[in-house]
């Protein structure tokens, strides 16, 4: 009797690989789409006929949709089953990236990929992580399951840009979507090895409409004073403060429909622990470190040192392979050591890693992709090793019977910083840039006194956000060898000189991140 009670212990704990591969493979293209098409900038300012800016609002719109539809996603799982809903966006991502794949122009790129992916890609991501913590109950299980999960994603993030780059060279960007396309498919044919998560009719919650206007209007207002920071336009500090005096009209209401019994869109009480608050901010901010710097490295190498797509992902490897080894190698060293010193450790060495890049780019010389190798290995190790702790340190943190709510809040903050990245980094490099264009201008001894500056500069500006391509309005034909290599000349410096402007605001970023890691409890169980 003894050993059939021992084999069934086994059997009821032993490990189902279904569920997580399915899931892994969907946390997989939603991290890998917006990676891959990091290295994509320039192909698609030519082919779409369009800025450096554009598409830099494009990809930061693209992870503020998800932002900002995440927790109506998590509620949505609450209330119609988190397999459903799972299913729902796999079928609209599949919709948005076949949108995204035919692409004509930057409107229609605007809508398949930013629009209908996002919102997708918010139902599907909270309903991914409750049905990975439903499917794997037990906690050795679960830990693994996650870890694996983790793993995924930053394999994800880690082979982005170089498969990316290689796909993007040999064929065309369009066929990364495309090739999303094809895992759709494939989880949607093995989709039956999920198991639904039965809903008590009794709980079912009700949706709270104007907590998803508000808490949406909040976001959008908050990332759209960042990607317009460097305009100088009055309206970018009215929509940075009413985004914020929004939010707090968010925090009330959701207290208002607690006091008449009715269930808010986000239970705020999930704060109240410290590992889930101040873990939260971590992911956040980190992420924006983490896309900011993907945005603007392929920005400079094909702006610069005109590598292309697939040059660019070869570049990246000490940054991506060093994220991805060291997120699979931490599982084990986790179960030794406390995982908030572990955290501290890892943004600790990710900021070394950015200050020596910071460093490279003080210095009057171009620096090469291979010069960069040292700077981004370090600077991956270090993103690595705490992108792998925090997301099973997150929801180990929250209460079983919030999973779904807990999976909305950790992949809006993520994504949330990811807009933030490549809204505010962004919009540093590309400001930076146009000022260092008019000082390269101004100051220049080749540029004759006859020719009309002010027209000059605005059409270098256009020249460089457009990654000195034909179709930029300039004619270079008018101008001598000499001017055209000055006029190159001054656009390489200014880039140059705003990447170290980046890497510093980079540097600060991960000073916070740093803070908001120090705030968690070191003592919690997990």
């Amino acid at each position: 009797m003894k050993r059939d009670t021992s084999v069934l212990s086994t059997k009821s704990s032993s490990m189902s690989w279904g569920p997580l591969i399915v899931l892994c493979m969907a946390c997989f293209i939603l991290v890998f789409d917006t990676t891959a098409m990091s290295v994509a900038i320039k192909d698609l300012v030519v082919d779409l006929n369009t800025t450096i800016s554009t598409i830099q609002a494009i990809m930061a719109v693209y992870t503020l949709v998800m932002a900002s539809t995440m927790l109506l996603g998590a509620k949505l799982g609450d209330m119609y089953g988190r397999k459903k809903v799972f299913l729902i966006g796999v079928v609209v991502y599949g919709v948005g990236t076949a949108t995204a794949a035919l692409s004509p122009n930057a409107g229609v790129l605007l809508t398949g990929w930013s629009l209908i992916e996002g919102c997708a890609a918010a139902a599907m991501l909270p309903a991914t992580m409750a049905l990975l913590a439903s499917s794997y109950p037990d906690p050795k299980n679960r830990a693994t399951a996650f870890a694996i999960y983790g793993g995924i994603g930053a394999a994800g993030a880690a082979v982005g840009p170089m498969l990316g780059g290689f796909i993007i060279s040999v064929l065309s960007w369009r066929w990364v979507f495309a090739s999303e396309l094809i895992l759709v498919v494939v989880i949607l044919i093995c989709s039956r090895m999920l198991k639904e998560v039965e809903i008590d009719a009794s709980k079912r919650p009700s949706m709270d409409i104007t907590g998803v206007i508000i808490s949406t209007l909040s976001f959008v207002l908050i990332i759209l004073a960042f990607l317009n920071a460097g305009s100088g336009l009055l309206i970018v500090p009215v929509m940075l403060v009413l985004g914020i005096i929004l939010f707090v009209c968010f925090i009330l209401w959701t207290e208002r429909r607690k006091k008449q019994n009715k269930m808010p869109l986000l239970d705020f009480d999930i704060f109240k622990s410290k590992t889930f608050l101040f873990g939260s901010a971590t992911q956040m901010t980190l992420s924006l470190a983490l896309m900011g710097t993907l945005f603007i490295l392929p920005v400079y190498m094909q702006q610069v040192l005109h590598y292309s797509a697939v040059q660019t992902g070869i570049y990246l490897i000490p940054f991506s392979f060093s994220i991805l080894f060291i997120s699979f190698a931490t599982g084990h060293i986790s179960q030794k050591f406390n995982n908030k010193y572990l955290i501290v450790f890892g943004i600790f060495i990710a900021a070394i890693g950015v200050f020596v890049i910071h460093h490279l780019f003080s210095g009057p010389e171009i620096v090469t992709g291979s010069g960069l190798a040292i700077g981004l290995l370090i600077y991956g190790v270090g993103i690595g090793l705490v992108s792998a702790l925090l997301v099973n340190m997150l929801i180990s943190a929250v209460p079983d019977e919030k999973q779904n709510e807990g999976s909305g809040v950790i992949n809006a903050a993520r994504n949330l910083g990811n807009s933030m990245g490549t809204a505010l980094i962004g919009t540093v490099l590309v400001a930076f840039m146009l000022n260092g264009i008019v000082t390269g201008v101004m100051t220049s001894d080749v540029i004759h006194e006859d020719m009309p500056r002010d027209e000059l500069v605005a059409d270098l500006q256009d020249y460089a956000q457009k990654m000195q391509a034909e179709h930029a309005k300039i004619d270079l034909s008018q101008y001598s060898e000499g001017e055209v290599n000055e006029f190159k000349r001054i656009i390489n410096t200014a880039t140059q000189s705003t990447m170290k402007q980046s890497f510093f605001v980079i540097l600060i970023v991960l000073a916070v991140t740093l803070v908001f890691a120090l705030f968690i409890p070191g003592n919690e169980k997990r």
